[in-house]
């Protein structure tokens, strides 16, 4: 498994080595905080579904390189709110 997003809480998320299947894995090495957590296109539903809205997704996971190679097609930029933390806007 390689890195995608690198979360602000207690997960990131993992490319399994499928190269498709998607991964939330604790980051405190709890096996039993793992699970699947979807593919590209469910992470695309979860952008689409909440666009225009403060999502806590894009907020809280910021992309790899290799989250950037993997959504190819998808335009991505560094946003820096007035009087917040810089973040990535993810769009397909």
């Amino acid at each position: 498994m390689r890195l995608l997003f690198v979360g602000d809480s207690n997960w990131d998320l993992y490319l399994g080595d499928d190269d498709s299947t998607i991964w939330s894995i604790s980051k405190d090495g709890n096996a039993k905080g793992n699970s699947h957590f979807g593919d590209k296109n469910h992470i695309k539903r979860l952008m689409d579904k909440y666009k225009g809205k403060a999502v806590d997704f894009i907020d809280s996971h910021q992309p790899t390189e290799l989250a950037l190679e993997h959504f190819s097609g998808m335009a991505s930029h560094l946003i820096t709110p007035e009087r917040s933390e810089p973040f990535w806007l993810l769009r397909f």
